[in-house]
């Protein structure tokens, strides 16, 4: 367009000179072509200015203007340039708009007419005779001019297509990569499962993107109402997230989580909105996103399950126990009433577990949990804590302690009862107790520790009193737990620094003729404060803190040295000891080694060793015990069955076992002379040792009376008090000697 007006302006300025040089006489020509140089100038101002459109309009109306003057002066119709106006019509129609090109052709119509009446009417100005050359001159200038603005119009219009071409090419590429976008924000809202929406306020629309139609179940392009919207939200948590949009829609933020209902199926949805407002603060649209949490959920509620209930039994654990007491605790001071909390373990789970497997004892415990839950009120607590331990807590017993005590035992009886029934374990049928500890608890009541340390000991005691039964708290029960923590603590400080306190005591094994060739090693213990201390009050504390295991060692390595020391002296030299295995001990991995190491240490023969096993080793992986039994025979150690008769084994393990001897019992020994039971059971078991090819013992032999029995039994070694007591080495030494020189003498 610039080259246009430039081009104009030029050929204006050489018409003016032409006609300057040519028609001096003319000067009246010059108008026309300085109005054109001036009409070219200001164009060329305009579109410096950036005012494209008023140059073009300048340009438009001044053409038309002296064309029209020009006609005039040089004879109307007659004149050539009148057929410029059809030009001017065209530039017009194209560069200006329609109306202007209708506008000038109306225009050019009239003055066209109004020529021809002027002309005819002899009112125009005749026009002068003019040179030739001057003709030429114009007409040469004329097709210049045109062709330049032709040219800069063909141009321009090329500039135009390219310009439009471009803008096309860059909106396609855009357009590309608004879809490749768009792709991948779908892509990326599948992903994360988070999808998009738009509330349009002005007609109640709610629009979801692909990713929230697949999050809501819906074919795509679906559209809600707001109505239709919360009809679709769970009823249980609609009104909440009516009340959260209402908020929204106050300036609150909306981030709501809840339940959808599509197709019969629930689903768990998060949504997040922001509102966009106008001037005037009215709301005009809500966009926000939507993402599926279901799976979150789940997992949310997962690890609730897994961090206050038992995964097995479903019942409350340790640490939603915890909290329910604590609550009781406050419910028992608001209302001043007394409260029960039952510790119940039950009895000799860890034989069903070992003999069964695990998955019948996990079957007994669901089952109890489901008997406990029948057996107690709806607003009482029944927990779980680990292994076969279960809490019950009991609120709101009415009237004073003793009133509360009576409701308790009451209540607890009835759980021993349901417990006591049979177990339907498969196709098997299995019988199982508890023994209950119970303690009170009021508004004065200690902390929820203590309450559970006072119902523990209370089942200790329910224990100790022979089990399937209950006990309630009483403080003294504190001051023995005292107590026997300090032995344990005593115990394990005697074991682990060897400070003398511990000590092997000897009890003579008797042959029927007489002859003493073993003697069974006993463990003493004494304390420097408490003086000697039972075997059977520390024992049991070994075996309950895992003692047992290292005590055992000891024993075992005290006894083989005790063996090398005796090679030297003669009426000891071929006297082999007995010593107790615990089952613990027994099914220690190493055990065998640490046998077999204990005795290439201390440098004995294997066959001067015996390890007395009781029938409880066999309750658990008899083929295991079996190997390991043998694996003791081979390095030359003998087993022999102790406590025979007390326990679980039978007659079908008995035979696979690689036992040097059977032990008597002491318990059928004690009241052999008065008993038929205890000598038809002492004659069985002699009977059944001889048919297995072994030798019978009886241990706990007091009196003459009793050997005199056993050995008209065919019993074939004795032990007891009637020969002698369990005494320490020295005195062993002495008794020895003086029965080998009594032996002699005989001889």
């Amino acid at each position: 367009m610039q080259a246009a007006i430039i081009a104009l302006a030029m050929g204006g300025m050489v018409f003016l000179v032409l006609v300057i040089l040519i028609a001096p006489d003319q000067t009246y020509r010059m108008l026309s072509s300085l109005g054109l140089v001036v009409l070219a100038i200001a164009s060329w101002l305009m579109v410096r200015e950036g005012r494209v459109q008023s140059a073009i309009n300048l340009l438009g109306v001044g053409f038309w203007l002296t064309i029209t003057a020009t006609a005039i002066y040089h004879g109307g119709v007659n004149t050539p340039v009148v057929y410029a106006y059809p030009l001017v019509i065209f530039i017009a129609g194209w560069l200006m708009s329609v109306r202007a090109a209708l506008c000038f052709a109306m225009l050019s119509s009239l003055a066209v007419g109004v020529f021809a009446w002027a002309q005819s009417s002899a009112i125009l100005p005749v026009p002068p005779s003019t040179h030739p050359e001057l003709h030429a001159s114009v007409q040469i200038a004329v097709c210049l001019l045109t062709a330049g603005l032709i040219v800069s119009l063909v141009r321009f219009h090329a500039r135009q297509l390219a310009e439009l071409n471009r803008v096309r090419d860059d909106l396609a590429e855009r357009s590309i990569s608004l879809e490749a976008r768009g792709a991948e924000l779908q892509r990326a809202q599948a992903v994360a499962k988070i999808g998009s929406w738009i509330y349009s306020f002005a007609d109640d629309t709610l629009r979801f993107s692909v990713e929230a139609c697949r999050i809501f179940n819906l074919p795509l392009g679906t559209t809600f109402s707001h109505d239709g919207y919360l009809a679709s939200v769970h009823r249980e948590d609609r009104d909440r997230v009516e009340a959260q949009w209402r908020g929204a829609l106050q300036g609150a933020v909306f981030d709501s989580e809840h339940r959808i209902v599509q197709g019969g199926k629930s689903r768990w949805v998060r949504l997040k909105a922001e509102i966009l407002r106008d001037a005037q603060g009215l709301p005009l649209l809500a966009e926000g996103v939507s993402q599926d949490i279901t799976e979150r959920k789940k997992s949310d509620a997962l690890i609730h399950d897994l961090a206050f209930f038992d995964p097995l039994t479903q019942l409350p654990n340790r640490r939603l126990l915890t909290d329910r007491l604590q609550q009781a605790l406050h419910i028992c001071a608001r209302n001043r009433t007394w409260g029960a909390l039952f510790f119940i373990d039950l009895d000799q789970f860890k034989t069903l577990n070992d003999i069964r497997g695990h998955d019948q004892g996990d079957l007994l415990l669901k089952t109890v949990a489901t008997r406990l839950c029948d057996s107690v009120r709806a607003g009482d607590t029944v927990a779980r804590l680990g292994g076969d331990e279960f809490v019950v807590v009991l609120l709101n017993l009415q009237g004073d302690k003793e009133q509360a005590a009576s409701q308790s035992e009451l209540i607890g009886n009835k759980i021993l009862a349901v417990l006591r029934q049979p177990y339907p374990l498969g196709e098997n049928e299995h019988r199982c107790t508890a023994s209950i500890g119970i303690a009170l608890f009021n508004d004065q009541s200690a902390s929820v520790d203590e309450l559970l340390k006072q119902a523990d000991l209370a089942m200790y005691h329910s224990k100790d009193a022979g089990r399937n039964t209950l006990h309630f708290f009483d403080p003294s029960m504190s001051a023995n737990a005292v107590t026997r923590a300090a032995l344990e603590f005593d115990l394990r400080h005697a074991v682990e620094k060897e400070n003398g306190q511990l000590a092997l005591h000897f009890q003579p094994q008797v042959q029927a003729d007489g002859s003493v060739v073993s003697v069974e090693a006993l463990l003493r213990w004494a304390h420097p404060t408490r003086g000697s201390i039972p075997p059977m009050e520390f024992i049991p504390i070994a075996e309950d803190s895992g003692l047992i295991i290292p005590l055992g060692n000891w024993v075992l390595e005290r006894a083989c040295l005790h063996l090398r020391d005796w090679a030297d002296v003669p009426h000891l030299a071929q006297v082999s000891i007995a010593i107790n295995v615990s089952a613990h001990q027994f099914r220690e991995e190493r055990f065998v080694d640490l046998v077999a190491q204990a005795l290439q240490r201390a440098g004995v023969q294997p066959h001067r060793l015996t390890l007395e096993l009781t029938e409880s080793v066999l309750v658990s992986d008899v083929a295991g015990t079996v190997d390991k039994m043998r694996a003791l025979n081979q390095l030359g150690v003998r087993c022999a069955l102790d406590d025979f008769g007390t326990g679980y084994s039978s007659l079908a393990y008995l035979k696979q076992l690689p036992i040097h001897l059977l032990k008597i019992d002491r318990t059928f020994v004690r009241e052999i002379l008065t008993n038929q039971s205890d000598v038809a059971i002492a004659r069985a078991v002699i009977a059944l040792a001889s048919g297995l090819g072994l030798p019978a013992m009886a241990e706990g032999v007091e009196t003459a009376a009793q050997h005199g029995l056993l050995a008209d039994l065919g019993c074939s070694a004795f032990q007891g008090y009637w020969f002698s007591p369990p005494v320490a080495q020295a005195h062993l030494d002495a008794w020895t000697a003086e029965r080998s020189s009594v032996a002699v003498q005989r001889a």
